[in-house]
């Protein structure tokens, strides 16, 4: 979809025999604070939570995390050793965490993308990494546009957008409206 019209958007070519509501979930985060420069805990502490769950109710698939800081992927990185085995996460699940700069050529069966923004808390600002509405990097050859695009088709069955705001307040940037139109579908 976010390519061109020509092509066979996600939601036809991928997700034909699970209802929409399993395939594309959102996952709102209540913050309390805990965050940082480029960072959110609270988002971290919500998909450590929802990876327990689902492995605990049989989940046998692949794990993937994107995040759109590099900070985030730190702190992801050293939370989940801190509480859950990664040894066996990345045994059993293929678990991988990237910045979405870095995704290119991997896919998992559940992607978890982490927003981290949270402009209550003022801790991160998506406008450094994914093109603003109207901005010089408002192109699909440009590397910003590149990132939310790749980061957007390495989901082979589930999408979980992690957010720590409302949708319509990541309207400033392309991903605001790849969110809205995954919204929108569901």
């Amino acid at each position: 979809f976010f390519y061109k019209e020509a092509q066979m958007e996600l939601i036809v070519n991928r997700i034909r025999t699970k209802p929409i509501g399993e395939v594309l979930q959102f996952l709102p985060v209540t913050t309390q604070g805990l965050a940082g420069p480029n960072t959110n805990l609270d988002e971290i502490e919500a998909i450590i939570s929802d990876i327990q769950s689902r492995i605990n109710k049989g989940f046998k698939g692949t794990l993937g995390i994107i995040t759109s800081f590099r900070e985030q992927q730190s702190r992801m990185e050293q939370a989940l050793n801190e509480k859950l085995n990664m040894a066996i996460l990345k045994r059993d699940h293929k678990l991988a965490i990237w910045f979405v700069g870095d995704v290119q050529g991997e896919e998992r069966d559940i992607v978890y993308y982490s927003l981290v923004e949270d402009k209550r808390l003022k801790n991160a600002n998506l406008a450094s990494i994914y093109p603003v509405i109207g901005g010089t990097a408002d192109n699909i050859r440009s590397l910003k546009m590149q990132r939310l695009n790749v980061g957007f088709s390495r989901a082979k069955d589930t999408m979980v957008f992690v957010h720590s705001q409302p949708i319509e307040q990541y309207s400033n940037t392309r991903l605001g409206d790849a969110l809205k139109h995954y919204e929108t579908t569901l």
